[in-house]
């Protein structure tokens, strides 16, 4: 879709900030499949991608948008619930400056009782990282995403440490799941709280699949110490959780249980792709998607900053 926006705007030749209107929602289509076009220009945004699609997602949403002297629509910023406050939609920008925008975005958000206000971005989109800094957010992490297609997939099958035992999810209990999944990652806290029928549930469905690792425990029972948990989806599987308990790090656990994760994956019909991320703190994890050929897709920045009225 072709859009009438000025090439080369500057700050200066802005005319104001205003509310999202239905009349800008064929400009804000247009400056969504622009930022889809440059990757390094991505921040988080509305995912519908027809003017009705629109409509609707933004029906009662707090929306602003930059006009130009023309009326064009030369950036965007809005809202959407998320965790215990707010993220930002964009701000989206092609080569306007988005700080007005985002003041309106922020100022909006004051309105609501104290809550955190959160945004994220490409770590290469220099312009959105500038300004959301300028208007007090902070960075509070980073998370890198990675792909490894079965053309690009060489099996490795590193050896199991010694005494490793292999263990299915049917061979799991909840609590010995939930215990390596704790101590796996101190920052994992979603399925702890998990009840027996919500564990049997999810393993029980196909799209989900379990890798684990284990020594003899107590009274002979495995005591699990490393995981690979993915998620299936067509042509596509998703690396979930991979994780090795803390005292057991830096013996081969990881590489081990990776490549028994990734060949159980590319056993499956039809399936070429497996993704995985990778936190700030997680260099082990980098280290071994780098060493099984997974490539760098995505690399994103989260912020947040406190709102108060």
């Amino acid at each position: 879709m072709q859009s009438n926006r000025i090439e080369g705007t500057t700050p200066g030749e802005t005319n104001s900030v205003r509310a999202l209107l239905s009349s800008d929602l064929p400009e804000l289509l247009g400056l969504l499949e622009w930022v889809d076009a440059q990757p390094e220009r991505e921040v988080f945004a509305p995912l519908a991608r027809s003017i009705d699609d629109l409509k609707w997602e933004c029906r009662n949403k707090p929306a602003f948008v930059q006009t130009g002297r023309e009326g064009e629509t030369l950036a965007y910023c809005g809202l959407s619930p998320y965790r215990d406050g707010l993220v930002l939609e964009g701000p989206l920008c092609e080569r306007t400056d988005p700080t007005a925008v985002l003041r309106a975005a922020v100022e909006k958000a004051r309105e609501a009782p104290d809550r955190v206000l959160y945004a994220f971005c490409a770590r290469a989109n220099a312009p959105v990282r500038h300004a959301l800094t300028g208007v007090g957010f902070e960075a509070f992490g980073g998370t890198t995403f990675y792909v490894l297609r079965r053309a690009g997939h060489a099996p490795q099958g590193a050896p199991l440490p010694e005494g490793a035992l292999v263990v299915s999810a049917d061979e799991l209990s909840l609590e010995d799941y939930q215990r390596l999944y704790k101590d796996s990652d101190d920052a994992w806290s979603a399925r702890l709280s998990w009840t027996g029928d919500e564990y049997r549930q999810h393993f029980a469905s196909p799209s989900v699949a379990l890798v684990a690792l284990g020594v003899p425990g107590p009274s002979g029972r495995v005591r699990p110490v490393a995981h690979c948990e993915l998620e299936l989806d067509g042509e596509e599987a998703e690396i979930a959780y991979l994780g090795v308990s803390a005292s057991y790090r830096g013996h081969g656990w990881g590489r081990a249980v990776l490549d028994r994760g990734l060949a159980l994956a590319f056993a499956q019909p039809g399936l070429e792709a497996v993704t995985a991320r990778a936190h700030d703190h997680e260099d082990n994890a980098v280290r071994l998607y780098n060493s099984r050929g997974f490539t760098l897709v995505r690399d994103i920045i989260s912020f947040s900053q406190e709102v108060v009225t």
